[in-house]
C-alpha cells in the first residue's frame, strides 16, 4: 500500500498534515465511489458536451450498482485513496484488454478510470494511484497499460505523459448521440514503483 504525509498551506484552503493511504477497493466503498466519479466525470468532459448526454452517461454508467459489479470482478481492480476516513480518489484497472491502438501487443491492461476529488488535485493522490496500477501490472507480468483520454484534456495528458505514458493513437469516446475524440496512450516500462 502507498502511503504520504501531505502538509499543504492552509492559506489556500488545504487541510494541513493530513495522510494519504492506498488500499483496494471493497464493496462497501460503491457509494463513495460513485459519488467521486459522478462529481468528477464532467471536468473531463469537453466543454461543449450536451449536459443531458452528460447526465445520461452517468446515470447508466457510475451509479453505485456498476461500482458495486467492479468491485466483485477480479478482472477489474480498484484502489481508493483515503484521507482520515474518506475515500478521494480511485483507480479502476482491466487486467487483460487489448491496446486498441497495438493490438499486436499482448498482455496488456486498461486503466480505465483514474479520479480524484477536485479539493485534492495536486495532492499527490494521483501519483500514488498511479503507482499502484503500476505495481499491480508489475506483479501480473503485464506488458503495458494504456489508457484513452479526451484529446482536449491538457492537464490529464500532461500528468499521464510524466508517468511514462506516450499517444499511441485516437479513438472516439460515445457518449449517446455525441463521439468524442479521445488520445490512447501507452506505458511499457512497468518496472515496480518505489
Amino acid at each position: 500500500n502507498g502511503r504520504v504525509r501531505l502538509h499543504q498551506d492552509p492559506c489556500r484552503g488545504c487541510v494541513v498534515g493530513f495522510e494519504l493511504n492506498i488500499e483496494p477497493g471493497r464493496v462497501k466503498d460503491a457509494r463513495a465511489l460513485s459519488a467521486i466519479a459522478q462529481s468528477t466525470f464532467k471536468l473531463a468532459c469537453p466543454t461543449n458536451a450536451d449536459k443531458s448526454e452528460i447526465a445520461k452517461y452517468i446515470d447508466e454508467n457510475l451509479g453505485e450498482p456498476q461500482f458495486k459489479q467492479l468491485l466483485l470482478s477480479e478482472e477489474t481492480p480498484v484502489f481508493c485513496a483515503w484521507t482520515n476516513s474518506s475515500i478521494v480518489g480511485f483507480l479502476i484497472l482491466r487486467l487483460s484488454s487489448q491496446c486498441p491502438a497495438n493490438p499486436t501487443l499482448a498482455l496488456t491492461t486498461q486503466l480505465e478510470r483514474l479520479y480524484v476529488s477536485p479539493d485534492f488535485h495536486g495532492t499527490g493522490a494521483s501519483d500514488l494511484l498511479m503507482r499502484a496500477a503500476f505495481d499491480i501490472c508489475h506483479k501480473r507480468h503485464r506488458t503495458g497499460i494504456w489508457l484513452s483520454v479526451f484529446s482536449g484534456n491538457l492537464r490529464a495528458i500532461r500528468f499521464y505523459a510524466r508517468s511514462g505514458f506516450a499517444k499511441v493513437g485516437s479513438t472516439y469516446f460515445e457518449m449517446g448521440n455525441e463521439m468524442h475524440l479521445d488520445d490512447v496512450m501507452l506505458a511499457t516500462r512497468l518496472t515496480k514503483q518505489e
